[in-house]
């Protein structure tokens, strides 16, 4: 019984310190990185969303166009210890849209579902010194490979 009390602290104490290891290696990437151009990740009859812009932060991955302020797209980061795919360094899974609108109805934030957004594609990122590549795979399996660099 002390045994498998020892292995499972061991266990618990390794756990936590690859976890602590990984936040470490995603807080070095905080900051913005930037593309000369703009790219489609969604459109319907209602909006379109583009962007040119990869905020990475604590909490996450922030997409937005530097040229129109109006929605971003979030999402939360799978680190590398659960991302399945080991052809790229982190999973990202779509959260919300941010877009506040304001009218003389009131304010909106219109939202669109994760199945709606996502349409079966898988979203990864890579990083390469200041470069960060951000992936879209697509259910047909096209592969998109967008490039934004650090400032």
């Amino acid at each position: 019984m002390r045994t498998i009390f020892f292995i499972s602290i061991i266990a618990l104490t390794f756990v936590s310190c690859q976890k602590r290891k990984e936040i470490k290696e995603w807080k070095k990437k905080e900051g913005g990185y930037f593309s000369e151009e703009s790219y489609l990740i969604y459109q319907d009859q209602d909006f379109t969303l583009e962007f040119n812009e990869v905020n990475i932060n604590a909490s996450g991955v922030t997409l937005f166009s530097s040229t129109e302020n109006s929605r971003s797209v979030n999402f939360s980061v799978y680190h590398k210890s659960h991302n399945e795919n080991s052809n790229y360094q982190y999973r990202l899974q779509f959260s919300s849209i941010t877009g506040f609108e304001i009218t003389s109805q009131g304010a909106t934030n219109q939202q669109i579902s994760f199945d709606q957004f996502t349409a079966g594609r898988e979203f990864y990122l890579s990083f390469n010194g200041n470069n960060l590549t951000f992936t879209i795979i697509n259910p047909d399996g096209a592969i998109d490979n967008l490039l934004f660099q650090k400032k």
